[in-house]
Protein backbone atom coordinates (compact mmCIF):
# COMPACT_ATOMS: atom_id res chain seq x y z
CA UNK A 1 0.00 0.00 0.00
CA UNK A 2 1.30 3.50 -1.09
CA UNK A 3 2.29 5.53 1.49
CA UNK A 4 0.34 8.94 1.59
CA UNK A 5 2.48 12.79 2.58
CA UNK A 6 0.99 12.51 6.00
CA UNK A 7 1.96 8.75 6.58
CA UNK A 8 5.98 9.99 4.91
CA UNK A 9 5.95 13.00 7.01
CA UNK A 10 5.16 11.45 10.32
CA UNK A 11 8.01 8.27 9.62
CA UNK A 12 10.64 10.94 8.72
CA UNK A 13 9.52 12.48 12.17
CA UNK A 14 10.41 9.63 13.71
CA UNK A 15 14.01 9.36 12.41
CA UNK A 16 14.32 12.42 15.06
CA UNK A 17 13.74 11.75 18.21
CA UNK A 18 13.53 14.40 21.26
CA UNK A 19 13.73 17.08 18.37
CA UNK A 20 10.98 18.48 17.08
CA UNK A 21 10.98 19.75 12.97
CA UNK A 22 8.00 21.67 11.82
CA UNK A 23 6.15 19.50 9.10
CA UNK A 24 5.83 22.09 6.74
CA UNK A 25 9.62 22.10 6.63
CA UNK A 26 9.83 18.09 6.26
CA UNK A 27 6.99 18.02 3.18
CA UNK A 28 8.55 21.05 1.43
CA UNK A 29 12.28 18.45 1.54
CA UNK A 30 9.78 15.56 0.74
CA UNK A 31 8.57 17.63 -2.33
CA UNK A 32 12.04 18.19 -3.18
CA UNK A 33 12.79 14.78 -2.82
CA UNK A 34 10.37 13.92 -5.22
CA UNK A 35 11.25 15.95 -7.94
CA UNK A 36 15.10 15.09 -7.70
CA UNK A 37 14.27 11.17 -8.48
CA UNK A 38 11.80 12.20 -10.88
CA UNK A 39 14.45 14.06 -13.02
CA UNK A 40 17.23 11.53 -12.39
CA UNK A 41 15.43 8.98 -14.91
CA UNK A 42 13.19 7.77 -17.88
CA UNK A 43 10.97 6.34 -15.42
CA UNK A 44 8.50 4.35 -17.44
CA UNK A 45 5.38 4.90 -15.32
CA UNK A 46 6.20 8.69 -15.77
CA UNK A 47 4.51 8.08 -19.68
CA UNK A 48 1.79 8.71 -19.93
CA UNK A 49 -1.04 8.08 -23.55
CA UNK A 50 -3.13 10.78 -24.98
CA UNK A 51 -5.21 10.14 -27.69
CA UNK A 52 -5.18 12.88 -30.63
CA UNK A 53 -8.63 13.45 -32.13
CA UNK A 54 -8.35 15.54 -35.14
CA UNK A 55 -11.98 17.14 -36.74
CA UNK A 56 -12.88 16.95 -40.23
CA UNK A 57 -12.01 20.59 -42.14
CA UNK A 58 -15.51 22.10 -42.29
CA UNK A 59 -16.37 23.19 -46.29
CA UNK A 60 -20.21 23.70 -45.32
CA UNK A 61 -21.56 27.14 -46.71
CA UNK A 62 -19.76 30.31 -48.38
CA UNK A 63 -18.06 32.99 -45.92
CA UNK A 64 -17.72 36.76 -46.51
CA UNK A 65 -15.24 38.71 -45.56
CA UNK A 66 -14.50 42.73 -46.45
CA UNK A 67 -10.40 43.79 -46.97
CA UNK A 68 -9.14 45.12 -43.91
CA UNK A 69 -11.44 43.57 -41.62
CA UNK A 70 -10.67 40.35 -39.53
CA UNK A 71 -14.78 39.41 -38.62
CA UNK A 72 -16.05 36.77 -41.05
CA UNK A 73 -19.50 35.90 -41.38
CA UNK A 74 -21.00 32.86 -43.26
CA UNK A 75 -24.23 31.48 -44.64
CA UNK A 76 -25.25 28.35 -43.91
CA UNK A 77 -21.66 27.27 -42.16
CA UNK A 78 -21.49 25.66 -39.10
CA UNK A 79 -18.22 27.02 -37.39
CA UNK A 80 -17.35 24.74 -34.37
CA UNK A 81 -17.42 26.96 -31.04
CA UNK A 82 -15.06 26.76 -28.09
CA UNK A 83 -12.34 25.38 -29.82
CA UNK A 84 -9.05 27.09 -30.46
CA UNK A 85 -6.54 26.45 -32.83
CA UNK A 86 -7.99 26.84 -36.26
CA UNK A 87 -6.89 28.23 -39.76
CA UNK A 88 -8.93 29.58 -42.27
CA UNK A 89 -8.22 29.47 -45.37
CA UNK A 90 -10.88 31.08 -48.44
CA UNK A 91 -10.96 31.96 -52.32
CA UNK A 92 -8.13 32.34 -54.32
CA UNK A 93 -5.57 33.59 -50.97
CA UNK A 94 -2.53 31.74 -51.28
CA UNK A 95 -2.08 31.49 -47.72
CA UNK A 96 -4.15 30.77 -44.30
CA UNK A 97 -5.60 32.77 -41.60
CA UNK A 98 -5.33 31.85 -37.82
CA UNK A 99 -8.72 31.95 -36.06
CA UNK A 100 -8.84 34.52 -33.30
CA UNK A 101 -11.92 33.04 -31.75
CA UNK A 102 -14.94 31.17 -33.38
CA UNK A 103 -18.65 33.43 -32.17
CA UNK A 104 -21.59 30.80 -33.30
CA UNK A 105 -21.92 28.31 -35.83
CA UNK A 106 -21.99 31.37 -38.62
CA UNK A 107 -19.91 34.13 -37.37
CA UNK A 108 -15.46 33.95 -36.18
CA UNK A 109 -12.76 36.14 -35.83
CA UNK A 110 -9.25 36.40 -37.43
CA UNK A 111 -6.03 37.35 -35.24
CA UNK A 112 -5.47 40.00 -37.51
CA UNK A 113 -7.06 42.00 -40.70
CA UNK A 114 -7.00 40.54 -44.31
CA UNK A 115 -4.71 42.76 -46.32
CA UNK A 116 -5.16 41.29 -49.84
CA UNK A 117 -6.94 44.70 -52.29
CA UNK A 118 -10.08 42.65 -52.38
CA UNK A 119 -13.35 42.04 -51.04
CA UNK A 120 -14.38 38.08 -50.92
CA UNK A 121 -18.52 37.88 -50.75
CA UNK A 122 -19.84 34.15 -50.46
CA UNK A 123 -16.67 32.16 -51.52
CA UNK A 124 -16.21 28.70 -50.64
CA UNK A 125 -13.70 28.42 -47.96
CA UNK A 126 -11.54 25.33 -45.98
CA UNK A 127 -11.55 25.55 -41.80
CA UNK A 128 -9.15 23.10 -40.33
CA UNK A 129 -7.52 22.36 -36.73
CA UNK A 130 -3.99 21.64 -37.33
CA UNK A 131 -2.78 23.20 -33.36
CA UNK A 132 -3.98 20.64 -30.51
CA UNK A 133 -3.17 21.25 -26.40
CA UNK A 134 -1.14 18.91 -24.29
CA UNK A 135 -2.72 17.22 -21.28
CA UNK A 136 -2.16 19.80 -18.56
CA UNK A 137 -0.27 17.34 -16.49
CA UNK A 138 2.51 17.17 -19.56
CA UNK A 139 6.19 18.08 -18.81
CA UNK A 140 7.61 20.83 -20.72
CA UNK A 141 11.20 20.59 -22.49
CA UNK A 142 10.45 16.31 -22.70
CA UNK A 143 10.44 14.82 -25.98
CA UNK A 144 7.02 12.89 -27.44
CA UNK A 145 6.28 10.67 -29.20
CA UNK A 146 3.59 11.14 -32.14
CA UNK A 147 2.18 8.27 -34.10
CA UNK A 148 0.12 6.91 -37.00
CA UNK A 149 -1.92 3.79 -35.31
CA UNK A 150 -3.63 3.33 -38.58
CA UNK A 151 0.12 3.34 -40.66
CA UNK A 152 2.39 1.95 -37.95
CA UNK A 153 4.18 4.74 -37.88
CA UNK A 154 5.56 7.99 -36.20
CA UNK A 155 5.55 11.02 -36.85
CA UNK A 156 8.75 13.28 -37.84
CA UNK A 157 9.42 16.31 -35.35
CA UNK A 158 11.24 19.24 -36.72
CA UNK A 159 11.80 23.06 -35.38
CA UNK A 160 9.42 25.89 -35.06
CA UNK A 161 11.10 27.58 -38.35
CA UNK A 162 11.81 24.20 -40.26
CA UNK A 163 8.13 23.77 -39.94
CA UNK A 164 7.29 27.29 -41.16
CA UNK A 165 9.21 26.87 -44.09
CA UNK A 166 7.84 23.21 -45.22
CA UNK A 167 4.17 24.66 -45.05
CA UNK A 168 5.17 27.22 -47.38
CA UNK A 169 4.80 24.33 -49.75
CA UNK A 170 1.93 21.96 -48.11
CA UNK A 171 -0.34 24.45 -47.24
CA UNK A 172 -2.38 24.17 -50.21
CA UNK A 173 -2.10 20.29 -49.30
CA UNK A 174 -4.51 18.11 -47.80
CA UNK A 175 -3.91 14.63 -46.70
CA UNK A 176 -5.21 11.96 -44.55
CA UNK A 177 -1.40 11.24 -43.68
CA UNK A 178 0.29 14.19 -41.29
CA UNK A 179 4.20 14.18 -41.88
CA UNK A 180 5.32 16.55 -39.45
CA UNK A 181 4.71 18.43 -35.89
CA UNK A 182 6.59 21.14 -33.65
CA UNK A 183 6.46 23.04 -30.90
CA UNK A 184 3.43 25.50 -30.59
CA UNK A 185 2.31 27.96 -28.07
CA UNK A 186 1.69 27.95 -24.50
CA UNK A 187 -2.42 28.91 -23.34
CA UNK A 188 -2.09 31.09 -20.23
CA UNK A 189 -6.17 30.19 -19.46
CA UNK A 190 -6.22 26.49 -19.99
CA UNK A 191 -1.92 26.27 -18.16
CA UNK A 192 -0.89 24.03 -21.28
CA UNK A 193 1.04 23.68 -23.79
CA UNK A 194 0.40 23.00 -27.75
CA UNK A 195 1.85 21.11 -30.76
CA UNK A 196 0.80 21.67 -34.71
CA UNK A 197 1.10 19.35 -37.24
CA UNK A 198 1.13 19.45 -41.16
CA UNK A 199 -0.14 18.84 -44.09
CA UNK A 200 -4.30 19.84 -42.69
CA UNK A 201 -5.95 16.48 -42.87
CA UNK A 202 -8.94 16.19 -44.95
CA UNK A 203 -11.21 13.89 -43.09
CA UNK A 204 -11.12 13.28 -39.19
CA UNK A 205 -8.53 10.86 -38.12
CA UNK A 206 -7.08 10.12 -34.08
CA UNK A 207 -3.18 10.13 -33.14
CA UNK A 208 -1.68 8.40 -30.36
CA UNK A 209 0.53 11.08 -28.62
CA UNK A 210 2.84 8.95 -25.43
CA UNK A 211 4.30 11.91 -23.28
CA UNK A 212 6.09 12.38 -19.96
CA UNK A 213 4.31 13.53 -17.32
CA UNK A 214 5.21 15.71 -14.43
CA UNK A 215 5.14 14.33 -11.39
CA UNK A 216 2.34 14.91 -8.97
CA UNK A 217 2.58 17.54 -6.47
CA UNK A 218 2.27 16.58 -2.46
CA UNK A 219 -0.02 19.29 -1.50
CA UNK A 220 -2.60 17.48 0.53
CA UNK A 221 -2.14 15.01 3.69
CA UNK A 222 -4.00 12.07 0.96
CA UNK A 223 -1.08 12.84 -1.63
CA UNK A 224 0.56 9.42 -3.19
CA UNK A 225 3.32 9.76 -5.00
CA UNK A 226 3.79 8.05 -8.71
CA UNK A 227 6.46 5.43 -7.74
CA UNK A 228 6.28 2.37 -7.19
CA UNK A 229 4.72 0.62 -4.16
CA UNK A 230 7.35 0.12 -1.81
CA UNK A 231 9.92 2.78 -3.09
CA UNK A 232 8.12 5.16 -1.22
CA UNK A 233 11.03 4.92 1.66
CA UNK A 234 13.45 6.66 -1.14
CA UNK A 235 11.58 10.09 -0.62
CA UNK A 236 11.75 8.99 3.68
CA UNK A 237 15.46 8.51 3.27
CA UNK A 238 16.49 11.30 1.19
CA UNK A 239 14.19 13.49 3.00
CA UNK A 240 15.74 12.18 6.23
CA UNK A 241 19.28 12.77 4.66
CA UNK A 242 18.85 16.26 4.11
CA UNK A 243 17.41 17.84 7.03
CA UNK A 244 20.19 15.72 9.06
CA UNK A 245 22.63 17.90 7.49
CA UNK A 246 20.67 20.77 8.13
CA UNK A 247 20.36 20.28 12.10
CA UNK A 248 24.10 18.44 12.13
CA UNK A 249 22.47 15.33 13.50
CA UNK A 250 24.36 12.11 13.11
CA UNK A 251 23.23 9.64 10.85
CA UNK A 252 23.16 12.04 7.59
CA UNK A 253 25.49 9.69 5.45
CA UNK A 254 24.23 6.46 6.27
CA UNK A 255 20.62 7.49 5.55
CA UNK A 256 21.96 9.21 2.21
CA UNK A 257 24.14 5.76 1.60
CA UNK A 258 20.64 3.70 1.80
CA UNK A 259 18.40 6.04 -0.16
CA UNK A 260 21.49 5.73 -3.07
CA UNK A 261 20.88 2.28 -2.83
CA UNK A 262 17.28 2.33 -3.36
CA UNK A 263 17.38 4.14 -5.75
CA UNK A 264 19.73 2.04 -7.46
CA UNK A 265 17.70 -0.79 -6.87
CA UNK A 266 14.71 0.57 -8.28
CA UNK A 267 16.73 1.75 -11.81
CA UNK A 268 18.05 -1.70 -11.58
CA UNK A 269 14.42 -3.43 -11.58
CA UNK A 270 13.39 -0.79 -14.69
CA UNK A 271 16.14 -2.00 -16.30
CA UNK A 272 15.73 -5.68 -16.39
CA UNK A 273 11.98 -5.25 -17.18
CA UNK A 274 11.08 -8.07 -19.47
CA UNK A 275 10.47 -6.34 -23.35
CA UNK A 276 8.07 -7.83 -25.08
CA UNK A 277 9.06 -7.88 -29.24
CA UNK A 278 5.50 -8.45 -31.18
CA UNK A 279 4.97 -8.10 -35.32
CA UNK A 280 2.66 -5.19 -36.28
CA UNK A 281 0.33 -5.90 -39.12
CA UNK A 282 3.67 -4.56 -41.79
CA UNK A 283 5.18 -7.01 -40.42
CA UNK A 284 7.59 -4.56 -38.21
CA UNK A 285 8.76 -5.52 -34.89
CA UNK A 286 7.25 -3.12 -32.25
CA UNK A 287 8.57 -3.52 -28.73
CA UNK A 288 6.44 -2.32 -25.07
CA UNK A 289 7.17 -2.08 -21.86
CA UNK A 290 3.46 -3.98 -21.19
CA UNK A 291 3.67 -3.67 -17.49
CA UNK A 292 4.47 -0.13 -17.17
CA UNK A 293 1.85 0.71 -20.36
CA UNK A 294 4.83 2.32 -22.19
CA UNK A 295 5.03 1.98 -26.14
CA UNK A 296 7.69 2.68 -28.02
CA UNK A 297 6.84 2.00 -31.84
CA UNK A 298 10.47 1.79 -34.55
CA UNK A 299 11.08 5.00 -36.63
CA UNK A 300 9.30 4.97 -39.85
CA UNK A 301 9.06 7.74 -42.35
CA UNK A 302 5.33 7.87 -43.15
Amino acid sequence: MRRTLQGMVASVMRAFPGMSIPPGEIKQVLETANKDIHASHSWPWTYKDWNLAIPPPQTTGTITIYDGTYVVQGLWTTFPTLQPGYRLRFGDASIDYQVQAIFNATSLALTQPINRGADYVDVPYTLYKDTFEFPVDFEIGQDVILTNPLMRSRLKHIPRYTFEKQMMVLRPLQSNFPLYYTDNSFNPTSGCHSIRICPPLSTRAEYRLTYRAKPPDLDLPTSVTALPEGFDEVLELMAEARLKMIYQHPGAEAAAVLATGKLRSLKRIVGNATVEIQPTASGVPDSSYSQWGLSILPWSNP
